[in-house]
């Protein structure tokens, strides 16, 4: 039934989240729009523009309405997403969470001794009318027709109460070991860190953002600079976060800050390619997520005024020294 419902989510339609993609949208398949309900749509652009994603609702606008509900640009939603979700997995936050599961097993606990008391009583009082059942003068009977009927219904009442115990017995069994509990505590001090690591993948990020996520509704027409975005958790809670509607430009794609200055500071003494291997091995991308080669180089260069020297070294077959940097 798991394979079967992951099938069905994988399932790129109406009411299924789909499967996780490469896109840079972050809420891709669990994002819905907070003014008709229906899921939103992502705006993938391509790698020439330079143009970030964005989320739009065009459910209304393909049946038949005049325009579309709603849209936003991605990266600002995202942010605020991915900070919750830090926020929630970080070490103060599990710790709460754990002092909560330890008072959902004390009540898990109480609530089995109290099971097994009820179903020791209705057992007792079967076995009760079974004795007053034997007992009972065979010709006599209206006596045994009553009794039998009692036993009878202490029995149902006991099948009832064998499977309410199991049932419950099944739903408990989330509790968290003790290596367990530890691996959460380590997983929080380390997830900030796997989060922004040059090696995660967004299909990476959205499979952690699903964990513990179950959708993201977004309201941009309340507040025509603010987009609304609630948050609802696997555990059911909802949370509700504002952000500020960017500016113009202000999320439209960059080359990282720390790659511009290293090509700064090495562009009058190495030449394009050696800068360019130096900021791949460094993990440093450019600003549509590529290695950077020597054409990516020289234009930030030129774009920035920065000139070559000349007779600069075309090739270093053993890497930069950069201790004399």
């Amino acid at each position: 039934m798991k394979n079967q419902e992951r099938l069905r989510q994988n399932w790129n339609r109406e009411g299924s989240r789909g499967a996780v993609r490469e896109g840079s949208a972050l809420l891709q398949g669990i994002v819905y729009c907070g003014v008709c309900g229906e899921s939103m749509n992502v705006q993938h652009r391509a790698a020439t523009e330079k143009r970030s994603s964005g989320y739009i609702c065009q459910r209304g606008y393909q049946h038949g309405d005049v325009s579309i509900c709603q849209s936003m640009t991605a990266p600002p939603v995202d942010a605020v997403v991915a900070q919750a979700f830090l926020e929630a997995a970080s070490p103060a936050s599990l710790m709460v969470a754990t002092r909560v599961l330890d008072q959902i097993e004390e009540n898990l606990a109480a609530q089995r001794r109290q099971r097994e008391m009820q179903l020791e009583q209705a057992r007792y009082e079967a076995r009760l009318a079974q004795r007053q059942y034997d007992a009972a003068d065979p010709e006599n009977r209206l006596v045994t027709a009553e009794l039998e009927k009692r036993w009878n219904d202490k029995l149902e009442r006991v099948t009832q109460l064998e499977k309410a115990y199991t049932q419950a017995e099944q739903d408990a069994q989330w509790q968290l070991s003790a290596e367990e509990r530890a691996a959460i505590a380590r997983l929080s001090h380390d997830l900030p860190a796997i989060w922004n690591a040059g090696t995660t993948t967004n299909q990476d990020r959205k499979r952690l953002l699903r964990m513990a996520i179950e959708s993201v509704q977004l309201d941009g027409i309340t507040v025509a600079s603010q987009i609304e975005v609630q948050i609802r958790w696997r555990s059911g809670t909802v949370t509700r976060h504002v952000v500020n509607r960017p500016v113009p430009g202000e999320w439209s794609l960059k080359t990282p800050t720390a790659a511009v200055t290293q090509i700064h500071r090495l562009a009058e003494e190495y030449s394009y390619d050696e800068i360019a291997e130096e900021l791949n091995k460094k993990g440093l991308r450019t600003a549509f997520g590529h290695c950077f080669t020597p054409q990516s180089v020289g234009y930030i260069c030129r774009r920035d005024g920065i000139n070559q020297r000349k007779g600069q070294r075309k090739s270093e077959p053993h890497g930069i020294d950069f201790r004399k940097s």
